[in-house]
């Protein structure tokens, strides 16, 4: 190979880098040599495998390299280099002594950069490097200054925006459509669609901001308005923007999240989260007397989903004037988001006067809401916690007003729940026994035990109830009215059904005949969309008949929220699956809405058979049964201890008991050979 060194200038030239790759140690010297004398810096390799090597070192700015090598050749060393090194970072000239085409087009489709026929003229040589190093400059200072300036909107937190207003196209980041709550491949993808999304009461003065500044008006578009986020709630967001020179045709700018320092949300005026927290530690400061309050509105999910999220908005303010209505000026009402309200009442000592306050707003919504042409009856829940002088600390009193509304939410009717903060060793106990429960979750401690449920005629087995018990290690089993409080205040009732349900599927899958098992589900549960999916789960997973499972749900679950309440019921029902109405004649059930339910069966709560030795006692049973009776369903007695209380539920045609007269609760070993005797001696009969 032969590489004539041209006579050269000594002009001072950018430094450059070059990795000289030639098996011919003539020819890099060579070339090594009128490169250096054009100013460049040159290190050189024999092999393919020694260019990899020292590019793979660092700091080479361009590859010269022969395509004919022993071993690994050109094209091979090429491949391997674009592996890791874009054609922009790593410019790669091959050189060869055949100007063959097929070698070029390789060459190309291989990634490199440019392609030389050797004898090498060493001036055009020091062209094409200088234009590919160029170039590489260039676009390496554009990626680097494009790093940083995505680095500096990432950190001040920053959408970028662009629109030709003449063609309509438009450009959200992905920054710009997730301070909305939006990915980069859905949401607004027009003009049209971002007004839309704008708060209605915002749109006329962020379009006339729009106008002034491409009229010419203001030196640049700086606008502040309300756009409604993916979750349906709005945000304070602030666009700042300027126009193209001459026909300002186009605009570019960002859009910034600024609902944190608003202190007032948006849809209601009402004071936020962050400013509510602000005056929960003044009443702190203050040592004076006050109870905190959390407000949900019932059903508002179908008021948003069943009208939109506008009317919802409407629905959520009115909400708010109304409630307000009924405070005095020391109070203060905020909205912490979605349907969830917080009420701090100050110089309120007592769960009498909080009663009483929260008693004087109810009397605002007597009469409807409109929205739309709609006349929405609007109730909530109320959960309250009295502050007192020991561990006043805002996020303890929200926990503790959480837990009072988790209990409202499973009350029927308008009540306010409170809840008793503990103090001393009984709050360690308390958080102690919610550990424990969450352990007690992970750990796989909660376990179902079967009661029998008989035919009364036969007293043989039916079925089962399936009862949640803990088998927390190196102690008895513990009964439910031992943590279901806190599981349910916890938030954690949820996981510990799903166990049961699961396990409870599972074992019945597997005994012989169709003996059913009915297990209870948390009035939680009937608002939680995920319900009839996760029994679908676990009947698949099991193999269970759906026509051998029911599910008991009690009294005051159902008139928490009927309607809503009817339509999940009507769901299982659908997949044939029985639903039992448990602890009947303890609640406030409606007879207009029950024989609306597609449950099967009633259940009489033990309180009523343990009352029938009295003459109104065992009138209220027989009530019950004829009430089952004109409405198709069966009749479980629960709580039989005595042959008496039998043979009474007997004559009044009660189908089935349960109770410890026939058995206490077995586990799942004792329930299969309870089974099993009878089986034997229904055999040994025939």
């Amino acid at each position: 190979m032969s590489a004539p060194v041209q006579a050269s200038d000594s002009t001072a030239r950018p430094a450059g880098h070059i990795l000289l790759v030639d098996d011919a140690p003539e020819v890099r010297a060579l070339l090594a040599r009128g490169l250096q004398c054009q100013g460049y810096r040159v290190v050189q390799a024999a092999d393919g495998a020694a260019a990899l090597a020292r590019v793979e070192a660092g700091d080479i700015d361009l590859v010269l390299l022969d395509v004919n090598m022993p071993g690994m050749d050109g094209f091979a060393v090429l491949s391997e280099l674009r592996r890791a090194h874009d054609p922009i970072a790593l410019p790669v000239i091959m050189v060869t002594a055949d100007n063959k085409g097929e070698h070029i087009l390789q060459a190309i489709q291989t990634g490199a950069s440019d392609y030389l026929v050797k004898p090498v003229e060493l001036e055009a040589l020091r062209w094409r490097i200088e234009t590919h190093l160029a170039r590489r400059r260039t676009e390496l200072a554009l990626r680097e200054s494009e790093e940083r300036f995505a680095l500096a909107l990432r950190g001040s937190n920053e959408g970028l925006w662009d629109w030709n207003r003449d063609t309509g196209a438009i450009y959200f980041g992905a920054r710009w459509k997730s301070l909305i709550g939006y990915g980069a491949e859905d949401g607004p993808d027009s003009f049209e669609d971002w007004v839309a999304l704008i708060h209605p009461d915002d749109r006329d003065a962020f379009q006339v901001s729009i106008d002034e500044h491409v009229d010419g008006k203001t030196p640049q578009l700086d606008v502040e308005y309300r756009i409604r986020h993916r979750s349906g709630e709005y945000r304070w967001v602030r666009t700042r923007g300027a126009a193209s020179a001459g026909a300002r045709h186009r605009l570019v700018g960002s859009q910034s999240d600024v609902s944190g320092r608003k202190l007032v949300d948006a849809a209601t005026g009402l004071p936020n989260r962050v400013n509510f927290y602000d005056c929960l530690e003044g009443a702190i400061a203050s040592k004076r007397p006050f109870a905190v309050a959390l407000i949900n509105i019932d059903r508002f999910k179908l008021f948003n989903e069943g009208l939109g999220p506008e009317a919802g908005d409407r629905v959520i303010k009115g909400f708010a004037e109304r409630f307000g209505a009924g405070l005095d000026a020391a109070h203060v009402l905020a909205r912490l988001g979605g349907d969830q309200f917080a009420l701090l009442a100050r110089d309120v000592s007592s769960d009498a006067e909080m009663a009483r306050l929260v008693a004087r707003c109810r009397r605002q919504f007597t009469g409807p809401i409109e929205v739309d042409g709609h006349a929405l009856r609007v109730s909530f829940r109320v959960g309250a916690v009295i502050a007192d002088t020991e561990h006043r600390v805002p996020g303890d009193l929200m926990y503790h007003a959480d837990r009072a509304l988790r209990s409202a939410k499973l009350q029927p009717g308008d009540r306010v729940a409170f809840t008793e903060r503990p103090v001393g060793g009984a709050a360690l106990a308390r958080l102690k026994l919610e550990t424990d429960v969450h352990r007690a979750l992970v750990d796989d401690e909660f376990i179902p035990v079967f009661q029998p449920i008989v035919a009364l005629k036969s007293e043989r087995t039916v079925g089962f109830e399936a009862l949640v018990r803990w088998a927390k290690p190196g102690q008895p089993l513990i009964a439910p009215g031992a943590f279901v409080g806190v599981a349910e205040e916890t938030g954690q009732i949820a996981a510990i059904d799903e166990c049961v349900l699961a396990k409870a599927c599972q074992e019945v899958a597997s005994w012989p005949g169709d003996h059913f098992v009915s297990v209870n589900v948390s009035g939680y549960r009937f608002g939680d969309p995920g319900l009839t999916s996760g029994i679908d789960r676990r009947l698949a997973e099991s193999g269970l008949d759906p026509r051998r499972l029911k599910l008991e749900i009690t009294e005051s679950t159902i008139m928490t929220d009927a309607k809503m309440t009817a339509r999940t019921v009507a769901a299982i029902a659908e997949r044939g699956i029985g639903v039992s109405i448990d602890d009947f004649g303890t609640g406030y059930s409606s007879l207009a809405y029950l024989h609306r339910f597609a449950a099967s069966t009633l259940k009489i709560d033990r309180s009523f058979v343990m009352a029938m030795e009295t003459e109104q006692g065992l009138e209220i049973v027989r009530m019950i049964v004829v009430l089952a009776r004109s409405l198709k369903m069966a009749v479980v007695a629960e709580g039989i201890e005595t042959k008496a209380q039998l043979q009474a539920l007997r004559a009044l045609g009660c189908d089935y008991g349960q109770g410890y007269h026939f058995a206490k609760p077995l586990p799942a070993a004792e329930a299969r050979a309870r089974l099993a005797a009878e089986a034997g001696a229904i055999k040994q009969a025939i």
